[in-house]
C-alpha cells in the first residue's frame, strides 16, 4: 500500500510536496501500479475508446473513463492526461540529471527540470508469476497504446 508514503498520488498532490522525503533517496524514480487488478489491461487494438477517449458525432473528443495519470499546472491550467493499456507507469523527476545534458539552444538541463510518465509493465515482472507477463516468444507481436492528451486550459 502507498497510503501515508511520499508516493501516494491517489489524490491530487503537488509533485514537489514530498519530493525531498528522506525515504525517496533522490526524488521520484518509481514504478507505480495503475489499477487495482494487476492483470487487467484495457482491450488491445481497441482504438482510442479502449484507451479512454473517443470522438463524438460532433467531432469533439471526450473522456469515456478516468485517465491513468494526470499532471496539472494550477496557475495556467496546462494539463496532461495519460491513458494507457500498460499496467504501470514509471514516474521520474530527473533527479539524476546534472548540468551535463544540453537541450535546445544550448539550455542546460538541470536536476528536476521536468518529469515524465513512462508507461510500462511492472519492474519485476519476469520474476513475479502473478504480474502480467513480459515474455515475448519468437513470432509473437507485442502492441500497446498510450495517449497523452493535452486538453485546453479551463476558462
Amino acid at each position: 500500500s502507498v497510503e501515508g508514503t511520499p508516493v501516494d498520488f491517489r489524490t491530487p498532490t503537488e509533485i514537489g510536496a514530498r519530493i525531498d522525503d528522506s525515504t525517496l533517496k533522490a526524488g521520484y524514480d518509481h514504478n507505480m501500479a495503475l489499477r487495482d487488478t494487476p492483470g487487467f489491461v484495457p482491450k488491445s487494438r481497441g482504438g482510442t475508446r479502449a484507451l479512454g477517449i473517443e470522438m463524438g458525432a460532433d467531432g469533439r473528443w471526450s473522456r469515456v473513463r478516468q485517465p491513468d495519470a494526470v499532471a496539472e499546472e494550477p496557475t495556467t491550467g496546462r494539463r496532461v492526461e495519460m491513458f494507457t493499456m500498460e499496467p504501470a507507469v514509471h514516474f521520474y523527476t530527473a533527479d539524476y540529471l546534472g548540468n551535463d545534458p544540453v537541450g535546445k539552444g544550448g539550455v542546460e538541463i538541470v536536476k528536476r527540470a521536468g518529469f515524465c510518465f513512462e508507461t510500462q509493465h511492472f519492474t519485476d515482472s519476469p520474476n513475479q508469476p502473478s504480474f502480467p507477463s513480459v515474455v515475448l516468444e519468437p513470432g509473437q507481436v507485442w502492441e500497446t497504446e498510450t495517449v497523452f492528451w493535452f486538453p485546453a486550459p479551463r476558462a
